[in-house]
């Protein structure tokens, strides 16, 4: 009889800690470059969208300042343009959220936006941690983004991109 540890772990790569790391960080890289570049489809038009810039593992910011709905539309279009480039709109997607303010919200929002591109989005019935969304994301080779601000104040939110391998 195989037990569940043993088949989750069938489930994971024999890539090494460092080459997952660089897929990653040219993954990052290549979304962080793609809202950076001024093109017709990451035109900052809004005079409230602050400058985006994405830490070690997304993009945070005070509630309502730096993060808000304008800033959250051009990454989340930015990665939907980079997954429909490079796996097609059949990827499935992921979403969760933390219990802080306006997060359920923020996700919500995303589904529906990520909906009207044709992508299959499921949505956390409920509060999940970050890690638990990454582990979905490998185990059911599926993008992921998750509303977190991990250990930031209370009045701070950030969204992560996980990609399909974790």
């Amino acid at each position: 009889m195989t037990n569940n540890y043993t088949t989750m772990q069938d489930q994971v790569s024999s890539e090494t800690a460092e080459e997952l790391s660089m897929r990653t960080l040219h993954t990052t890289l290549a979304i962080q470059d793609d809202i950076n570049k001024h093109n017709p489809n990451c035109v900052m038009l809004n005079p409230k969208m602050a400058n985006i810039s994405f830490g070690t593992d997304g993009f945070r910011g005070i509630l309502n300042e730096d993060f808000n709905i304008e800033n959250v539309k051009t990454i989340v279009k930015a990665c939907a343009k980079y997954i429909s480039e490079t796996y097609g709109t059949h990827k499935q997607i992921i979403i969760g959220y933390d219990p802080r303010n306006q997060a359920y919200e923020y996700a919500m929002n995303t589904a529906n936006l990520l909906l009207a591109y044709g992508f299959d989005v499921c949505v956390s019935p409920k509060v999940v941690p970050t890690p638990i969304i990454a582990f979905a994301a490998k185990y059911y080779n599926a993008c992921a983004f998750m509303f977190t601000a991990s250990h930031n104040p209370p009045n701070y939110l950030g969204i992560k991109f996980i990609p399909d391998y974790g």
